[in-house]
């Protein structure tokens, strides 16, 4: 009988029934019952691996174990129980993980455990508190990733630490490309590696993701780059220029006519985004694509962007190569890329979307298994992530949280029992996780540990600039018409007249400034709330709201500074029978000349 056949064989099953049943069954005297326990223990916690312990089993198997046998059994198995007594051993079973490509965990004293680098493909789930060694342990698994893999994604949403690998990949010839939302160049409407009608649907399932848009401004968000595509010739060329969201925005702002609350809900907020990664970034007819940057060592840093930029940035490169990937048909070997999206809580807790157009990101991990594309996950806490990502993950790392819910969920997800979620909510700390492989023969929770992992502070934001030359071979062609680009469709308004004094009777409210308005500027919402003011003069104030297509906060808002410039007046007029007053705007002639400067932006 061989060691393998002790552990994993029918004996195995055969010593465990028989120590589950009560004394008195016939099993022989005490001694020989206490034996039993005794194996039965040191086969449940794995404590006869070495070869000693392996003929110490086989002896007892084949019913030759003397005293000394029994002896040396019994000692192991009493130590672990007294240090687990102590807490100082877990309630985990040795992983029987002998992989030497990926190593997961080094643990002093105990088998080194790692995985296939294969398995990445199937996605992995970190979930760790802040300050529980998230970013150690991802460094430590990407120092060793780098020496078979040629192009890994990083994201550094809120911290500069990633970019300081760049000298150990250097040292084995791999350039760490440092990107941030100034030497960014990208251009989501670019429909490059697959079909320019697939890649429009993905660009307006993005936006509306990104911008939380509703349903009739996703519709005219489809119409609006289905006419840029055709203007473009996207549709009739091989390599065109491309339109790009400044062209989109400028396109939906110059129709007027459309559905006024979807009109101003895409201009509001994708105005909020193009302003957020600015013209330096987006304003590209050919830009920089994710299917060129697939094939780079990259950092992205992206501290200080919106969270709806850093999302569309990160979701338009993702989707973009694993679209291209699934449309390319073809198996990977092997695992080609790994994309890292550390503390992506916010990435991936957003709003999913109701067109149903494309599958959301957490579906998606389960079904680019063979595009040669792996994705890991890290976040603080498995609140508001959706279901799908620990579903569709199949390597899960827990450290330290913060919430008895989350130990509670991610530990039901990874098979572990009471006893064990008891222990890590009081033995998990930095470098100490548990891990479990959803793939393979051994799927059982286990304890892992890194080795300290120090990583110097060398990368300054010069060298960041300095390494984007590595791209510099990649094409460029910018919109130039968009590099000095505002959302604010403004006018200057000169006149040479002060506007007239305020009411000296009494009854106005509020009156313009005394000096002059010279070359001031007016927004597009400002425009709209004079337009209403002159064409329904007289009337109470909060009648504007209704006709300029504004809520009411933002009219007063409004209102308040138009009064301040000297384009209107504010008048408290008796307008009921009980003498209840109302406030009643009067257009001055500032605003007459405003409106009419602006007469070909038409009505709204």
């Amino acid at each position: 009988m061989t060691p393998h056949h002790i552990a994993t064989g029918s004996f195995t099953r055969r010593v465990r029934s028989a120590a589950s049943q009560p004394r008195g069954s016939g099993l022989g005297a005490g001694g020989q019952r206490d034996l039993l326990s005794d194996v039965a223990y040191c086969l449940e916690h794995d404590l006869c691996r070495d070869r000693f312990g392996h003929r110490c089993l086989e002896l007892y198997g084949l019913g030759s174990a003397d005293s000394q046998i029994a002896a040396e059994l019994h000692r192991r198995a009493a130590r672990h129980q007294y240090e687990a007594a102590l807490g100082m051993a877990g309630p985990f079973r040795d992983p029987h993980l002998p992989s030497r490509e990926l190593i997961l965990s080094a643990r002093d004293g105990a088998p080194s455990a790692g995985i296939p680098l294969s398995l990445l493909l199937a996605g992995t789930l970190l979930i760790a508190t802040t300050g529980g060694g998230k970013t150690t342990l991802i460094e430590f698994l990407l120092l060793q990733i780098t020496a078979f893999v040629d192009s890994i994604w990083m994201t550094d949403l809120y911290k500069k630490r990633l970019r300081h690998l760049r000298p150990f990949l250097g040292r084995v010839g791999k350039d760490l490309v440092i990107l941030n939302h100034e030497t960014l160049r990208l251009n989501p409407l670019q429909a490059e590696g697959c079909d320019p009608r697939t890649h429009l649907t993905l660009v307006v399932d993005l936006l509306q993701r990104s911008l939380d848009l509703p349903p009739r401004a996703v519709t005219i968000i489809r119409q609006a780059c289905l006419e840029l595509y055709d203007r473009f010739g996207v549709f009739r060329q091989e390599r065109p220029l491309y339109p790009t969201l400044f062209d989109l925005y400028e396109h939906v702002r110059s129709a007027p006519r459309l559905n006024p609350a979807a009109r101003e809900a895409i201009l509001d907020r994708l105005g909020a985004l193009l302003t957020s990664l600015s013209a330096e970034c987006l304003a590209y007819r050919r830009a920089w694509s994710p299917l060129d940057l697939s094939r780079r060592m990259i950092v992205f840093e992206l501290r200080g962007l919106s969270e709806p930029a850093k999302s569309l940035v990160l979701s338009h490169c993702i989707f973009s190569v694993f679209h291209a990937a699934l449309e390319r048909g073809r198996r990977a070997s092997g695992l080609e890329q790994l994309i890292v999206l550390e503390d992506a809580q916010r990435i991936l807790a957003g709003r999913a979307s109701t067109s149903a157009d494309l599958p959301p990101l957490e579906e998606l991990v389960g079904v680019v298994r063979e595009s040669g594309r792996g994705l890991l996950f890290s976040a603080q806490t498995m609140a508001g992530l959706p279901r799908g990502i620990a579903a569709n993950t199949n390597l899960k790392i827990m450290g330290a949280l913060g919430r008895s819910e989350d130990y509670a969920a991610l530990g039901g997800d990874m098979g572990m029992d009471r006893e064990q979620i008891a222990w890590a909510k009081q033995n998990l700390r930095p470098g100490r996780f548990i891990g479990q492989v959803g793939l393979g023969n051994w799927r059982r929770p286990f304890l892992l540990e890194i080795p300290p992992v120090h990583v110097p502070a060398t990368v300054s934001d010069e060298d960041a600039r300095d390494s984007v030359q590595a791209l510099a071979d990649l094409e460029l062609v910018p919109a130039t018409e968009f590099m000095n680009w505002t959302p604010y469709a403004s006018v200057s308004v000169d006149t040479n007249q002060s506007p007239a004094p305020a009411a000296s009777n009494g009854d106005a409210e509020e009156g313009p400034d005394t000096g002059g308005n010279d070359d001031l500027e007016l927004d597009e919402a400002e425009l709209r709330f004079l337009r209403a003011v002159v064409e329904h003069p007289g009337e109470p104030s909060s009648h504007y709201a209704k006709y300029a297509h504004l809520n009411t906060s933002r009219a007063a808002a409004i209102r308040k500074r138009l009064v301040e410039r000297g384009y209107l007046r504010l008048h408290s007029v008796a307008t009921g029978r009980r003498g209840r007053k109302s406030l009643v705007v009067e257009p001055l002639e500032p605003a007459l000349r405003g409106v009419e400067a602006n007469a070909d932006q038409g009505g709204n």
